[in-house]
């Protein structure tokens, strides 16, 4: 991003500029900047997939999902927070059968 903002503002170049990019991503050490540029789709999907985790509550890694997306857990936990978080998911799951444990 540095060189980027360089090249637009430092050297007042045009960053949508093919050879402009290709530059500021060589001098940035970023590989492959070309195949990139010539293929966008893989980095497309890359990107739309990490938009649909922050859509869904994703706003660190590991993220835990749990109770099919009631409760969510962002990071690492130590043990306690994973005991409440499974008691709460089976308290909820003993109210939508009735209290009932499952068979």
């Amino acid at each position: 991003m540095d060189e980027l903002f360089r090249s637009y503002f430092a050297r007042g170049e045009h960053v949508n500029d093919r050879s402009v990019l290709l530059a500021a991503a060589e001098r940035a050490g970023v590989p492959d900047a070309s195949t990139v540029l010539d293929n966008p789709g893989p980095l497309e999907a890359e990107l739309d997939a990490q938009l649909a985790g922050a859509r869904r509550g994703a706003r660190g890694v590991p993220l835990f999902v749990v109770d099919g997306g009631r409760l969510r857990l962002s990071g690492a936990q130590p043990e306690d927070v994973w005991e409440e978080i499974f008691e709460e998911a089976a308290e909820r799951a003993r109210q939508g059968r009735g209290g009932q444990p499952a068979a």
